[in-house]
């Protein structure tokens, strides 16, 4: 149903006439939606309901205040979609392990970027050191989870090549991965 509103709501210009706080509690319903659905759609095994499609067109919401808890739904909001971004270069399409060292190299400095610019409240110390801030924890895992995501189709591009006999012949692919 949501998807359905913002279709119309996209496609008929009707935040046009809406004010600034009208489009800004717009944005922020659209991504609490999308991360809650994107969750749901792992966790359920669902379909992807076609909110991804707006991520390039609905802007992240802008605030005024230094709250922490809006500083950690920005800094999830972005990192999801940053995740969204990469499903859809690495990984697999048809059967075929889709790894391209160059893309993983640019994807991995965007999430770096990303790190970069947290602010200090929801900042995590990006090693293994102990971490009892629930909200910290949980974006370091999503952090890390994502380099794996990213990495992860080189590991079995390697494992494919090994199996067919490494060698010689595939000497030169392995030293690219």
């Amino acid at each position: 149903e949501f998807r359905r509103v913002l279709f119309r709501s996209k496609s008929s210009n009707a935040l046009e006439g809406a004010s600034q706080s009208e489009r800004e509690s717009f944005h922020r319903v659209f991504w609490i939606c999308s991360i809650l659905f994107h969750e749901l759609e792992a966790i359920l095994k669902m379909y992807p309901i076609g909110l991804r499609q707006f991520h390039e067109v609905v802007p992240l919401p802008l605030t005024n205040s230094e709250d922490e808890g809006f500083f950690y739904f920005l800094a999830q909001a972005s990192l999801r979609k940053l995740l969204t971004e990469t499903l859809d270069v690495v990984g697999y399409r048809v059967g075929q392990i889709v790894y391209a060292p160059i893309v993983a190299a640019e994807l991995c400095k965007q999430i770096e970027e990303w790190y970069d610019h947290l602010p200090p409240p929801i900042r995590f110390p990006a090693n293994s050191s102990p971490l009892f801030d629930l909200r910290k924890s949980f974006l370091r895992f999503q952090y890390f989870a994502l380099h794996t995501v990213i990495y992860w189709p080189s590991v079995l591009q390697y494992l494919e090549l090994c199996a067919e006999g490494g060698g010689d012949r595939n000497a030169g692919k392995m030293q690219n991965l």
